[in-house]
């Protein structure tokens, strides 16, 4: 099985390596380095494709549908696992977007983190999810009004502008900024702004 691990910050490619020695690893630095380098036919062998999410938000959305639609069309060769800290209301945004395979929390040990990706790599896609039931991340996940007031937010609407964009009224706008910022334990509009877009 070949593994693909993308993270901006260079000196964990070296460690990711060591760690899953095993395996047949390649790093990258960003997503569309990724890309580029894939062939233009399609996947036939197993790939499971590693996101750090501490990759720089400012890369486009569309990479990261590009890696659904990937996955989507390699009949099940593919598989995504985000790998972040999952406290961030950022890495929210972006699971919902990504919709991964898995989603694996960054205070994993050494040893899990290698018993998890041994277990993906033996089991077909049903009993893994069994056996990876404990390692999910056990953050509460962004709904999907939710998701879509950040979107909305990062794409500099107002809170009206959005209400009308959900076709909802503007108090259930509010309470959707008031579940996200409880969520992630962000005090103000500002700072659930500049987690999103500066963390």
């Amino acid at each position: 099985m070949k593994i693909i691990y993308i993270d901006s910050c260079i000196l964990n490619h070296s460690s990711i390596n060591d760690i899953l020695s095993e395996y047949e690893v390649t790093c990258y630095s960003h997503i569309s380095l990724f890309l580029d380098a894939l062939p233009t036919f399609l996947v036939r062998e197993k790939m499971l494709i590693i996101v750090d999410c501490s990759i720089e938000f400012d890369m486009k959305m569309i990479k990261l549908k590009k890696l659904n639609y990937l996955r989507s069309v390699s009949n099940g060769f593919v598989q995504l696992i985000l790998f972040s800290d999952f406290s961030k209301v950022r890495v929210g945004f972006i699971e919902m977007l990504l919709s991964p395979n898995y989603s694996l929390d960054k205070s994993l040990s050494i040893e899990k983190l290698k018993n998890v990706i041994r277990k993906i790599s033996n089991l077909d896609q049903k009993s893994s999810n069994d056996v990876l039931a404990n390692h999910q991340n056990e953050q509460k996940k962004l709904t999907q009004s939710e998701f879509n007031y950040i979107f909305y937010l990062l794409h500099g609407m107002s809170t009206i502008e959005i209400s009308h964009e959900l076709k909802i009224g503007i108090k259930a706008t509010y309470i959707l900024r008031r579940n996200i910022k409880a969520k992630y334990k962000l005090k103000s509009l500002t700072k659930l702004f500049s987690s999103l877009v500066y963390e």
